[in-house]
């Protein structure tokens, strides 16, 4: 033993020798491309955890006093760490500046970091979210909150909340540390790799930390910091035997072109007894001493998809499997994606609103052949039924294969084919997630397609999904003849706060359920003789009833917890239960009713753009399962 570390201590007294850059190598032959999803879109400003212009990470030693201070007052006592927009290695020392020598730091300051937004989702997000809240309720409500679901709403709300710099709840002293560590579970769940990251730099190099700097290194070499990466790898290689580091500080030489120093490390690690033989395999093949690879796929640890990338090898869905939720931001910087791990990476960004439909659909539209059939990855939509749940929008490679089918083919039966995709993707839960794609399809469809050609049901279902995509656009003219719905659906999205409500719009779209949504956002009912019309219908009281509908009822108790957080002032508090009682519900099946008194209590504490926002939401989603549904066959 003793001279097994003897020999691991040699590699740091050996000055590197032999170095020299990792040749170019040809890539190989495939059926599909590799997908990279950093250059068909837009991802610089995201390269490494880098905060925004709206973010800055901040840490704070607030003393007990403080918890009735203002937002000017808590700045002042923070440590702000800031960057240098477009200079990586200036970032990348305002870091470990902000890091080195944090060892100590109080536990009311520790409970307070957080990013500083500057703009938010609401004005009321700021550091005194949490003030006369209770720290073990506050803690308790962090680990029940959904990391996805329904609402992107009410998932920016709770992102917004969960990084926030602000004062801790009352009694935080002892929890500071499951606090901060809930937070965190909650953005690793989430799937923000890039705002977690920020955080996880904000914390001391205490031991009990020691996971979460090992996941920062593993973000680092997928973002392709590596500069940052590596600086810290070479720090703990000095100080522990754990052979992550150890493999971490290969993979730094060989992507510095060290190739050298990385062929001596790998042989002190393997002969030290360490078994991981799809590293060894990357390895010797990074440092040419083998062409050809036999992966074990169950094995593939994050280190390892660094090194497959780095050697030009195709990364599929299979690879991704072991892939923790941690990293699905970070995975979009993978150059050399399989079509299949491509498609499952950005649909899973994207139903963590952390990539745009027009992002996911660059991706999609990449694919020059459809991975499988429109028709099979329709068929495999058939057993799908959410019944008023969300729990399937997290499963949607076969809805990412169908669009890519659809958008990829040019038979005369696409549009019959569309047809059946929106009412599947309606029973599956997932169509108000995939709306933007959905219609740009269609649009694109309309300038291959004579109106003629269209039956007045197909016409309308197109004319529908663009109205509710895009309610102030003009619908094409093609759809004319069957545009009715669509405008009405239009005017009932373009309705804002002192407006009032068309009873004859509300009449022909049968969409009275909604009126306790309208009411909650300043929409008033028309000035009307109300009893003079029902007794001149010959239906009575029947010709204003909706058709029959199941909905789902929020949690009773939840409400009244929610509207009582709301009462007291409570906006942490709100924002985590509004989101623990709607995500979990397919938007379309919330009770309208129950669906209001969340906006109310959203209002009520100032998060007025939510309120707005999750609105706008639940009227879309009823829409949506009102025409596909009554008009499926």
């Amino acid at each position: 033993m003793a001279s097994a570390c003897l020999t691991v201590l040699c590699i740091y007294l050996l000055a590197p020798f032999g170095a020299s850059k990792l040749a170019a190598e040809p890539e190989r032959e495939l059926v599909q491309d590799p997908v990279n999803l950093t250059d068909l879109v837009d991802f610089d400003a995201s390269e490494t955890d880098a905060p925004k212009p709206d973010e800055t990470p901040a840490i704070g030693d607030l003393g007990a006093s403080s918890l009735a201070t203002a937002d000017s007052q808590l700045n002042a006592g923070q440590a702000d760490v800031k960057t240098q927009a477009g200079d990586e290695e200036a970032y990348e020392t305002s870091v470990a500046t902000g890091r080195v020598g944090r060892r100590s730091i109080s536990k009311v300051g520790l409970a307070s970091i957080g990013l500083n937004q500057l703009t938010s989702v609401d004005s009321v997000i700021n550091s005194l979210i949490w003030s006369n809240s209770n720290a073990e309720q506050a803690l308790a409500l962090l680990k029940a909150t959904p990391a996805r679901g329904s609402s992107p709403a009410l998932l920016a709300l709770t992102s917004a909340i969960t990084v926030q710099t602000a004062v801790p709840p009352r009694n935080a002293g002892k929890l500071a540390e499951q606090l901060v560590e809930a937070r965190l579970d909650w953005l690793s769940r989430s799937g923000q790799s890039d705002k977690l990251s920020q955080l996880v730099r904000l914390l001391p190099l205490d031991e009990e930390w020691s996971e979460w700097k090992r996941w920062q290194i593993e973000y680092d070499m997928v973002r392709r910091a590596d500069k940052a990466a590596c600086s810290d790898a070479e720090r703990f290689a000095l100080q522990t035997l754990d052979p992550f580091w150890h493999k971490a500080k290969v993979i730094c030489a060989l992507l510095d072109g060290q190739l050298g120093a990385a062929s001596f490390s790998a042989d002190i690690l393997r002969a030290s007894g360490e078994q991981d033989d799809n590293f060894f395999q990357l390895v010797d093949k990074l440092l040419g001493r083998s062409a050809t690879l036999s992966l074990d796929l169950d094995a593939l640890s994050l280190l390892h998809l660094v090194l497959m990338d780095a050697a030009h090898e195709q990364i599929s869905a299979a690879a991704f499997e072991n892939l923790p939720s941690s990293m699905i931001q970070a995975a979009s910087s993978f150059r050399y994606l399989a079509p299949d791990a491509a498609l499952n990476t950005s649909y899973q960004m994207l139903d963590r609103n952390v990539q745009t439909a027009g992002e996911t659909e660059q991706i999609w539209r990449s694919l020059l052949t459809a991975p499988v059939p429109a028709e099979a990855a329709l068929a495999s939509l058939h057993s799908q039924q959410a019944l008023g749940g969300s729990h399937l929008r997290g499963l949607g490679l076969n809805s990412a294969y169908l669009w890519v089918g659809l958008a990829t083919r040019q038979g005369d039966d696409t549009d019959m084919l569309i047809a059946q995709a929106l009412r599947r993707e309606t029973q599956a839960g997932r169509i108000d997630l995939l709306i933007d794609l959905y219609a740009s399809l269609i649009r694109q469809r309309l300038e291959m397609t004579e109106a003629a050609t269209l039956s007045d049901q197909l016409a309308s279902d197109y004319a529908v999904i663009l109205a509710l995509a895009a309610p102030s656009q003009p619908l094409p003219a093609v759809l004319d003849a069957a545009s009715q719905k669509a405008y009405d659906i239009q005017a009932v999205l373009q309705l804002t706060d002192n407006m009032v409500w068309d009873a004859d719009l509300m009449m022909r779209l049968d969409c009275w359920s909604l009126l306790p949504v309208l009411d909650a956002i300043g929409i008033s009912a028309p000035s009307f003789d109300w009893v003079a019309r029902l007794a001149s219908s010959s239906k009575g009281a029947d010709a204003f009833s909706d058709g029959p509908a199941t909905y789902h009822r929020l949690s009773a108790p939840g409400l009244l917890a929610l509207e009582q957080a709301a009462e007291a002032g409570r906006i942490g508090e709100v924002g985590l239960i509004a989101a623990s009682l709607v995500q979990p519900v397919h938007l379309g099946w919330v009770a309208p009713s129950d669906g209001a008194r969340v906006i109310a209590a959203l209002q009520q504490v100032g998060l007025d753009e939510t309120a707005f926002a999750l609105a706008d939401e639940l009227i879309i989603s009823s829409l949506l399962r009102m025409h596909f549904n009554s008009t499926s066959s």
